[in-house]
């Protein structure tokens, strides 16, 4: 009786500390297994005439681990980029991201989501220990991200979330 209620209390444990949810965006655009539901926010930004929206799905799990897939759109329909080389864009991205939080990134590592290249990047500092994923095509730019706050993401969790990112 009493290893039956251990083992009921320790599965019950794992699910919630496991607990995972996943999640296809409204428009149908990506899937992925976050922590928890997502919160969502949206950005309109712009130059050169052209007209942005970034999306932003966030969820912060118990352990101060930070989930984060944003789309990059053109707000005026169409295409986002044209055929060129995407490499190069998807660097400049990363460095961007990177720079912003006073974090020196790895080199480049090109992965892929499917059939839409990417690259992935790490990089830690004090305050943050980063897993960056960029990929992109001729309509949108995503950047998938794991950063711990003062800790290093799990890596079995980060490798689930990331494992789990599928472009639709």
């Amino acid at each position: 009786m009493k290893k039956t209620a251990l083992v009921l209390i320790s599965l019950i444990f794992s699910t919630l500390v496991f607990a995972q949810i996943k999640y296809t965006n409204q428009e149908n655009d990506f899937s992925v297994t976050f922590p928890k539901t997502p919160e969502y926010s949206a950005k309109e930004s712009g130059d050169d005439g052209k007209i942005v929206l970034t999306h932003y799905y966030i969820a912060m799990s118990e352990n101060r681990v930070l989930y984060t897939v944003s789309m990059t759109v053109n707000s005026a329909g169409g295409r986002l980029f044209d055929d060129t080389d995407l490499q190069p864009f998807m660097s400049n991205t990363a460095e961007g991201f990177f720079q912003a939080l006073d974090v020196k990134p790895t080199p480049l590592k090109n992965i892929k989501s499917g059939k839409i290249k990417g690259q992935e990047y790490s990089g830690n500092n004090d305050k943050y220990s980063i897993i960056y994923r960029v990929f992109v095509n001729s309509d949108k730019l995503f950047q998938v991200i794991i950063m711990g706050v003062s800790q290093d993401p799990p890596k079995k969790v980060a490798k689930t979330f990331f494992k789990s990112f599928k472009i639709l």
